[in-house]
């Protein structure tokens, strides 16, 4: 998903590309540590690095959504972005879901 948010800036005037794109960039990035961070935490302590990153998605979605709607990205790169980021969003869930029933037993 980060390379797909960061050639579409290649298409995008300065002042978007340096804007509210380059907020979207910045949090992908975030958030893509966030993850590998999680995945070399101890299995007690992913939690609150996975809430965290459930967060940053959040986010990120409406980040997107606001660009467009603002008619900074187009139809076809929305939909592609979108659908890559509910996919990441399920996965989180069931992660987080996975830890928290192991939490339980």
């Amino acid at each position: 998903m980060h390379r797909d948010i960061y050639t579409t800036g290649h298409e995008l005037p300065k002042r978007d590309k340096l804007g509210l794109h380059k907020l979207n960039e910045d949090l992908t990035v975030k958030l893509l540590a966030l993850l590998i961070e999680a995945a070399f935490t101890r299995r007690d302590q992913k939690l609150k690095t996975l809430e965290l990153a459930r967060v940053q998605i959040q986010v990120l979605k409406n980040l997107i959504r606001t660009e467009h709607e603002l008619k900074i990205i187009g139809e076809n790169k929305y939909i592609q972005l979108s659908s890559d980021m509910v996919e990441i969003s399920r996965m989180l869930s069931k992660w987080i879901s996975y830890i928290a029933s192991l939490r339980t037993n």
